[in-house]
């Protein structure tokens, strides 16, 4: 219902406006709901506006240094990130990190969430040495935290995705045994958090069994696929689990010839076509 949602918020703002004037934090705070409604419609042009008024009249009301400016500051990065500005998205993730340093300190958790998109930009540029800075950084904060708080899903994940995203960059540089090291500890993260039969679990042992089976660790490898596909045989059968299941025997096929077992490559490939 987010059209209902965005009229809502929109009727919220303009209330607000006329009974305590525009600049005023409760109208920063209305226009930054706004944009969160457009954003969560994928209407990003109109997002961006109402982040951008938002970052305005959070600075002129509660100071440029204030973490709700920040925040705000932070959604004007991830829509330009969304709408593939890179550049305007890379400047504005920058101050937002500069302000969330001077508000709550360099080494505050919630730094790390802005260097990971800083990182992921740095991607999209194919600049991986500074990517992989960024999102060391962002472990680094990630894993103090969690040194604090061990149990904290919340954390647990977003050491797993920082994980896999140090191990997508290995993997961009053939080093697939260092993926398979980060890979397997996501893993091992997700599962704490997830389960053993969550997408995501699945995705990621994916992965970590096309490292290992890269770095000619063929069993482990074949291990892993074997597991994913008993859990797609538990799962509700689609075209996509079907498909699925497909892909994953035929990587076990191409294990199986490289381990010089025809036998075993001709059985996989035979129940994939079927």
């Amino acid at each position: 219902r987010l059209p209902e949602a965005q009229q809502l918020f929109i009727t919220i703002f303009n209330c607000q406006r006329k009974a305590v004037g525009e600049l005023h934090e409760d109208v920063g705070a209305a226009l930054h709901n706004v944009g969160l409604a457009y954003l969560r419609s994928s209407d990003h042009i109109q997002a961006l506006g109402y982040f951008e008024r938002a970052v305005r009249i959070r600075k002129g009301t509660l100071g440029k240094e204030h973490p709700d400016v920040a925040i705000s500051q932070v959604k004007v990065g991830i829509t330009l990130l969304l709408m593939r500005n890179f550049d305007l998205a890379l400047q504005a993730f920058h101050d937002a990190l500069f302000i969330r340093k001077q508000a709550l300190g360099a080494l505050h958790p919630s730094n790390a969430c802005i260097y990971s998109n800083i990182g992921c930009i740095h991607v999209e540029f194919k600049e991986l040495r500074d990517a992989k800075i960024a999102f060391e950084a962002a472990l680094d904060m990630q894993r103090n935290a969690l040194s604090l708080e061990p149990t904290s899903g919340h954390l647990l994940l977003g050491v797993s995705s920082t994980l896999c995203n140090l191990g997508f960059l290995y993997r961009c540089r053939k080093m697939n045994r260092k993926v398979a090291v980060v890979l397997r500890e996501a893993l091992d993260l997700q599962m704490c958090v997830l389960g053993e039969n969550h997408p995501t679990v699945l995705t990621t042992m994916e992965s970590l069994a096309d490292a290992l089976s890269l770095s000619e660790v063929f069993s482990q490898g074949l291990w892993n696929y074997s597991y994913i596909l008993s859990k797609l045989s538990e799962a509700e059968t689609t075209q996509d689990t079907f498909l699925r299941e497909a892909v994953v025997l035929y990587k076990m096929a191409k294990v199986h010839r490289k381990e010089n077992d025809i036998e075993a490559e001709l059985e996989k490939l035979n129940r994939a076509q079927k």
